[in-house]
């Protein structure tokens, strides 16, 4: 594909302050978002994705904001290597392990996600049984080899390989992480494949063996994947650097993110978590909860000063074992289809209409979606869309939902309102599980409502979970590419310890910190230019000895008080002279942002704007028209470039210095 001609840029990842002109891309189900910050502000381009070749938008929309190609980097959130493991589309990947361990993603922990379902089937391991190669190597529980293979045994695995005709390699050794030393023998055994090969001592070097191999084995199945469509986006780009948002919330260089892809699943739903704890240190909170309704899905998280991570998140069934950002996502968007099951109840979603057909009202499809529903009940403008891009058929919109309410025995109207309760009810959950599922009570936290329809629904879960108010930030429909703009260059990288929380074990402790260190320092030289400042923080996993469980807190001062306190906090009790183990360690080396000018903000002083137009009962207003100050009353909407905002009968929207909008609600303000 044709792209301006190269400009001279590094090869490493830009440091934390300002170039001249970055872009941020967004790449979703539905669409694809870009944003572009220079002197002047930012602008925004919003194109339908292209499932077929998701570089198609991409490029087409960097070459709409970036004609000269003056670009010096690109920040990238991709969802190529989630769905292709949502999907099955993945590589032909091998697993070599150790003898006798070949079944041990087919029989997992054991536990059953729904006790009483007797029809639950487990997903299908990644990898087939004909495709895994037992080795006769073994190390014991405290790193001592106590089986080596020899020369000759490792030159007949790779010919086995080779003949299997693998596209990638997953090496999974038990207790390696005790002694990376035997898996990496076995990659040099195997290098003249030329094949990527991923060794668990390097992608999770964690006890937990069932994790361990599942996050091995994902990063194999997706390798080839994301390697060429990396490939493929940094050939378009030229030279210009190109850095992807990873699952914690930290840029890393596209090369990385090849050899890594299952570090950046998440790393479009991460962009708008960020820009969540933005907005959070903007209005001086606490935590805010993250909202993200795109068009296909919905994720939520609690953002903050520090980010909500959990190591127990799954992907379609499998662990990923990683620390991630604690996002919960659930298959309710704007393109969800709404339904009729077996027994004439009403359903939403998870099945989607996505970018091809797209929902009723953008003139392809036939099923009526939680877009359709809005168009219907007056919530979205008739006629154009995306600044006048796109067509809106409501004529289209109500036919899909005559025939939903026909198998229902509802009105067209009845149907669309009860499409969008049922979706409201399913996000209020999702808003549940991240916040009272975690000790912290939600009245206490704005929600900061984004993606293309996340304010089309903001005032009504507010009202629904009893939130202090809502928080519709600018560009909305782009906030998660805005959010990458917001992110620095930042590398994880963690190990098991597995020893006691006091004095007697502190200079083992100790010693592990410093290896830690140092392997840290290392990798974020290799990221960053020369010079570039970075500093290195710890967090450490505990438990009291003989749980199962883990809680991850900052490594500072003493951790025993700390894990004592966030234990009484979350689960109620504590057992003060009970032991405490520290069982995984994490070092997060993070660059430092440059120091931010801003101009202090006066209040402003309130006004009451004229609506530009009324439809359906509600008042029109025009986003880029609204200076801070501006105050007025539901219902009304609030239209812009990238979304579309409700303000509900009996709310009041107003608009602070920073030009974000507050939706107070009518019970509560």
């Amino acid at each position: 594909m044709p792209s301006p001609p190269p400009q001279p840029a590094p090869s490493k990842l830009m440091p934390p302050s300002r170039p001249p002109l970055r872009i941020a891309i967004d790449t979703g189900g539905t669409f694809t978002d870009l944003v572009a910050e220079d002197e002047q502000g930012l602008r925004v381009e919003k194109l339908p994705s292209t499932p077929d070749d998701p570089s198609r938008a991409i490029f087409a929309g960097w070459r709409a904001l970036d004609p000269d190609g003056k670009a010096a980097q690109i920040l990238h959130g991709s969802t190529v290597g989630l769905n292709a493991l949502l999907t099955l589309r993945g590589a032909r990947a091998a697993l070599v392990i150790t003898k006798g361990f070949a079944d041990l993603l087919d029989i997992g922990r054991g536990h059953r996600e729904s006790l009483y379902d007797l029809g639950v089937a487990k997903p299908a391991p990644l990898v087939p049984r004909a495709l895994r190669f037992e080795l006769a190597q073994r190390t014991a529980a405290d790193g001592t080899e106590l089986l080596r293979p020899s020369d000759a045994e490792l030159e007949a695995l790779r010919e086995r390989l080779r003949k299997a005709r693998v596209e990638s390699i997953a090496v999974v050794l038990l207790h390696s992480w005790r002694d990376p030393e035997p898996e990496r023998r076995v990659a040099r055994a195997l290098a003249p494949l030329g094949v990527p090969i991923s060794l668990s001592s390097s992608i999770l070097p964690r006890f937990r063996e069932v994790e361990r191999a599942s996050a091995t084995v994902i990063n194999a199945y997706l390798a080839p994947i994301m390697a060429a469509y990396l490939a493929k986006l940094e050939s378009g780009f030229g030279k210009r650097a190109l850095a992807l948002l990873q699952n914690h919330g930290g840029l890393v260089r596209a090369a990385t993110a090849a050899e890594r892809p299952v570090e950046v699943l998440f790393s479009g739903p991460a962009g708008g978590v960020v820009g969540g704890a933005s907005i959070a240190s903007e209005l001086g909170v606490e935590r805010v909860l993250s909202f993200d309704m795109g068009g296909t899905s919905t994720d939520v998280c609690l953002a903050g000063q520090s980010l909500a991570r959990s190591d127990e998140v799954q992907v379609g069934g499998r662990p990923l074992g990683l620390p991630s950002l604690d996002l919960h996502t659930v298959g309710c968007g704007g393109g969800s289809i709404a339904w009729a099951d077996s027994g004439g109840a009403l359903k939403v979603g998870p099945r989607s209409a996505g970018a091809d057909p797209g929902p009723a009202c953008y003139g392809v499809g036939e099923e009526p979606t939680i877009t359709d529903a809005h168009l219907l009940l007056g919530r979205l403008p008739t006629g154009t869309f995306l600044g006048g891009v796109l067509a809106l058929d409501v004529e289209r919109a109500r036919a899909a939902y005559e025939r939903l309410g026909a198998e229902l025995g509802l009105e067209a109207l009845a149907a669309a309102e009860g499409a969008l309760r049922i979706a409201d009810a399913a996000m209020s959950r999702a808003l549940k599980v991240i916040s009272l599922e975690r000790g912290v009570d939600p009245t206490r936290c704005p929600l900061v409502a984004f993606g293309g329809a996340g304010g089309l629904h903001a005032a009504r879960l507010a009202r629904l979970l009893r939130l202090p108010s809502a928080v519709l930030p600018p560009n909305p429909g782009a906030f998660s590419a805005r959010g990458m703009l917001a992110a620095v260059p930042a590398r994880e990288w963690t190990r098991s310890v597995a020893v006691l929380a006091d004095e007697h074990r502190a200079k083992e402790l100790a010693r592990a910190q410093r290896e830690l260190l140092r392997e840290a320092r290392a990798g974020m030289r290799a990221e960053l230019p020369r010079g570039t400042p970075f500093e290195v923080s710890f967090r450490a996993a505990m438990r009291y000895r003989g749980q199962s469980f883990e809680l991850e807190l900052p490594l500072d001062g003493d951790p025993r008080v700390a894990f004592h306190r966030e234990h009484a906090r979350i689960y109620g009790f504590e057992l003060a002279g009970h032991p405490i183990e520290i069982v995984h360690l994490t070092a997060e080396a993070r660059a430092r942002r440059a120091p931010e000018r801003r101009a202090a903000r006066r209040a402003p002083r309130a006004y009451t704007p004229k609506p530009v137009a009324r439809s359906a009962g509600f008042k029109i207003y025009e986003r880029s028209a609204l200076r801070p100050g501006a105050t007025f009353d539901g219902p009304a909407l609030i239209l812009e470039y990238s979304a579309t905002s409700v303000v509900e009968r009996g709310d009041r929207a107003q608009v602070d210095a920073a030009g974000n909008v507050h939706l107070l609600l009518g019970a509560l303000r």
